[in-house]
């Protein structure tokens, strides 16, 4: 009997898609706190310490990572390593990395026999670098720009957009 629970329960976790997560290393003098829209609580990593950031998002969804001098956004798609990364368990896929003083995300070989990871080349897309700070702004300026003149169509009288959506829809 504990040998047919024993095999169902492995043919049960075998078909079980696995959590993934990047085990992020803080190597900053700051504490650092990570957010995700979908993601609570809130992850908070001690400088020269690491915690676990699930790889899981929503379409649209930024990851911010901040300390009490800075703060940075990346998309969640370009924290994703590739397979060969992975150190993997039963039912869980780990990857390991370090953030920098500047928000550089570099990806970091799994740790070998009990050891701790370590530095290795960088694949293609690493290190992740933050996304500039008014790049958000300068896309929701761009959607809004277009949105008005969406809207300046259905009007029978044609209009020029206002000088500030001008300036915005020419950058």
């Amino acid at each position: 009997m504990r040998a047919l629970f024993s095999i169902a329960t492995c043919l049960l976790l075998s078909g079980c898609t696995p959590a993934v997560y990047l085990n992020i290393y803080n190597a900053t003098d700051f504490t650092l706190t990570i957010a995700k829209a979908q993601f609570r609580p809130i992850i908070t990593i001690p400088p020269h310490a690491s915690a676990d950031l699930p790889l899981s998002y929503q379409p649209g969804e930024r990851v911010v990572i901040s300390s009490a001098r800075r703060s940075w956004t990346y998309s969640p798609r370009s924290l994703f390593p590739p397979p060969s990364m992975y150190q993997q368990h039963t039912g869980v896929m780990r990857a390991f990395a370090k953030i920098d003083t500047h928000g550089q995300i570099y990806l970091l070989a799994p740790p070998a026999h009990g050891g701790s990871p370590r530095e290795t080349p960088q694949p293609a897309g690493f290190p992740v670098r933050p996304q500039r700070p008014n790049q958000a702004k300068r896309r929701t300026a761009g959607r809004f720009a277009s949105s008005a003149s969406m809207i300046s169509t259905f009007n029978p009288r044609l209009r020029s957009p206002s000088p500030a959506v001008a300036d915005l829809v020419s950058r």
